[in-house]
């Protein structure tokens, strides 16, 4: 059990990663991406080829383009969802269009943290 904790460093990064794809309004340039794969980084925003110095820097490539995939989508989608939709209502934001997409234990817990 204790090993699987050394993926989470990973995990947060990539569920951000996919955070600022998703919603390229709210964090521009994708900080964490460039710091996690230059390589994805520059081939999204400026089509340049990726090449690959290290073993390292190809498998964080590959888990970059997963994570901003339709795969990526199915995986950190309804999180990156409700991540938004709470910065929404901090920032008294039009949020019900993103509300209405959540599953309902994100709208629980989106309820329980807000005090309606």
């Amino acid at each position: 059990m204790m090993q699987y904790l050394l993926y989470l460093p990973y995990i947060t990064t990539l569920v951000v990663i996919h955070s600022h794809y998703a919603y390229p309004d709210v964090v521009t340039n994708h900080p964490k991406l460039y710091s996690f794969s230059s390589q994805r980084y520059y081939e999204l925003t400026d089509n340049i080829e990726p090449k690959f110095n290290t073993i390292e820097s190809r498998i964080k490539y590959y888990m970059a383009k997963f994570t901003t995939s339709k795969y990526g989508d199915m995986i950190f989608g309804n999180y990156s969802n409700y991540m938004e939709c709470d910065r929404r209502i901090d920032f008294e934001e039009d949020y019900l269009d993103l509300y209405k997409k959540l599953p309902n234990k994100y709208k629980k817990y989106i309820k329980d943290t807000n005090d309606w």
